[in-house]
């Protein structure tokens, strides 16, 4: 049925990928790929290049992506995707940014460490459909809670019915350090899809400034 399918796909749809390049795969992704392919449209598997050595997928990148261009994460002469991001972030004040993708499966935690000079504004992205609660800490100070927060899964938040943008939600602002800042996230409902998924965004600014 598969290969059926993908066959139907492959002649409906025109193509649109030109290159591929997965970095860091596992070992034994391999040996899975040599399984999947064979229901794979031949001409989309061989624009799919796959690299587990940092050394063979770095050159690869370099031959497809001028220097400048490619993330010095990549070994590339252009900025880092931290840089990159902070140049794209709404709010000047954000000195650097803290960011996870967090799976809505089971309990999860990140932590942030903030400095005397420094402080914290969470917010999450989200579009699943299953909601998540938030519980958000000082870690040296169990007992001290500084927000509690519920993201509204997709089929109950209004603003995702509008609109095909990821859901915002603002957990918590002007989290002062210095600290190590706790953040639980936990589904709301039992038997989540591995599928859903929250990204958890903290823009952390200078604490004294003529803005604070």
């Amino acid at each position: 049925m598969f290969k059926h399918q993908s066959k139907i796909d492959s002649l409906c749809f025109p193509e649109t990928l030109n290159k591929m390049i997965v970095i860091n795969a596992p070992s034994f992704f391999p040996t899975i790929w040599n399984l999947i392919k064979r229901w794979v449209d031949p001409r989309t598997t061989d624009k799919i290049e796959i690299y587990s050595s940092r050394s063979k997928w770095e050159k690869r990148l370099k031959e497809l992506v001028h220097d400048d261009q490619l993330l010095s994460d990549y070994g590339g002469t252009g900025p880092s995707f931290d840089e990159v991001s902070l140049s794209r972030n709404e709010d000047e004040m954000v000195i650097r940014e803290e960011m996870e993708l967090i799976r809505i499966k089971s309990s999860s935690v990140k932590r942030i460490v903030l400095n005397h000079e420094e402080r914290l504004d969470l917010i999450t992205y989200k579009k699943a459909a299953v909601g998540a609660d938030i519980l958000v800490s000082r870690e040296e100070k169990s007992q001290n809670i500084i927000a509690i927060a519920e993201v509204q899964s997709a089929s109950l938040s209004e603003s995702l019915q509008e609109t095909k943008s990821h859901a915002k939600h603002i957990v918590a602002r002007n989290i002062k350090g210095p600290g190590i800042i706790h953040i639980k996230v936990q589904p709301i409902e039992r038997n989540t899809s591995s599928h859903d998924y929250l990204l958890l965004v903290g823009n952390v600014k200078r604490r004294y400034s003529i803005f604070s």
